[in-house]
């Protein structure tokens, strides 16, 4: 008797997933997608990018693909960085690239 109260509540036998476990998983892997999805495109677009258009503006793109691949292996760290990529040295680039300087 009490072997197997220290045993633990009974488990489901094996087959049996309710909804709530599969909406579970499908949310967890839409939370993994989105900064792992941001942190791709961030580093497409750094590549896609020419060097010298950051060389322009003082930055280095080779650094920039660095902490890039280095923050995606810290989930939180690679969302963090392609968002500030994005959000605030993309427009720069772009708009050295178009020819307007200011």
């Amino acid at each position: 008797m009490a072997r197997a109260a220290a045993a633990g509540p009974p488990r489901p036998a094996t087959g049996q997933t309710g909804a709530i476990d599969v909406l579970l998983v499908i949310g967890a892997i839409c939370l993994s997608a989105v900064p792992i999805g941001l942190s791709v495109w961030a580093l497409l677009d750094i590549v896609s990018r020419p060097a010298w258009a950051f060389a322009f503006l003082g930055r280095s793109r080779t650094v920039w693909v660095v902490v890039t691949v280095l923050g995606t292996s810290t989930i939180i760290g690679g969302m963090v960085f392609a968002l500030w990529y994005l959000v605030r040295v993309r427009p720069e680039l772009r708009d050295v690239e178009a020819g307007r300087l200011t």
